[in-house]
């Protein structure tokens, strides 16, 4: 049987050949060298099969998929074949520094009750600009999350690998497309609150556009996202929760429209 490599780096990816090579060539170019990559392809149309095959890496698995539209569908994929001790995820058109697994490898193992860990991004393309300003690191808490007091980029992200055994894999519902992500994490913290170390260091680079939660941070489509999300967890911390509700509601109103309601 194969060694178990460290780190499954997870690369969910449609039609993004070129910059699916760029994402890759960051994760090959690590100083940790301990890994496998995993790219789940949702069905792409363009030559995205032929140039992950021309990369001639054995420590790729490239797993092809039917078209889904939904990023949980090929994220799961790749977690149910993964073999690493951690769990890294990486969108296709984002990219790593150099460090980034070695740094937060040795974070996790320096914390055993951490589950996952994540770090501070520049804003693509040129940079250097971050995308949050804070002086050190510090561990999220569910209400800080919740709270969007922080907010933990998805590229960055690195997790136990007992996590999807401790919580299930991503919620594949449409309605949370774009930003299943930020379930995920609250789903960690509803499981071990304060697990989640978020590192001060730039460690990725990420391009910022409509399709990602920083790119349409609080756009209507991402507030009604956020509504079903907290609807979700609203057992859990009514009051936090209810609350946030209200402040949606209250910015839907002033375009006309409202959540929608229900789960």
């Amino acid at each position: 049987m194969p060694r178990r490599p460290l780190v499954s780096v997870i690369i969910p990816t449609y039609n993004r050949a070129q910059l699916l090579r760029e994402a890759i060539s960051s994760v090959l170019a690590q100083t940790c060298q301990d890994f496998e990559i995993l790219v789940a392809d949702d069905g792409s149309s363009d030559n995205t099969g032929q140039a992950v095959a021309a990369i001639a890496d054995p420590r790729i698995v490239y797993i092809p998929l039917a078209r889904s539209g939904r990023p949980a569908v090929p994220r799961n994929a790749a977690m149910a074949r993964a073999r690493g001790r951690y769990l890294a995820f990486l969108d296709s058109d984002d990219l790593w520094l150099p460090g980034k697994l070695a740094l937060q490898t040795q974070a996790m193992a320096a914390r055993p009750g951490l589950l996952a860990v994540a770090a501070n991004v520049g804003i693509l393309p040129g940079g250097p600009e971050k995308a949050q300003d804070r002086s050190g690191d510090e561990l999220v808490s569910f209400d800080a999350l919740a709270g969007m007091q922080t907010w933990l980029a998805n590229s960055t992200v690195l997790l136990d690998a007992a996590v999807p055994e401790l919580i299930g894999p991503l919620d594949e519902d449409p309605a949370l497309r774009g930003t299943e992500d930020h379930d995920y994490w609250l789903r960690i913290l509803r499981h071990r609150d304060v697990s989640i170390l978020n590192m001060a260091e730039v460690l990725a680079g990420y391009r910022l556009h409509g399709d990602n939660l920083l790119g349409a941070l609080m756009g209507e489509k991402t507030l009604r996202m956020l509504a079903r999300i907290y609807r979700k967890h609203l057992d859990f911390r009514p009051g936090l929760l209810g609350g946030r509700l209200e402040q949606i509601e209250a910015e839907l109103s002033l375009t006309g429209k409202t959540s929608g309601g229900g789960a």
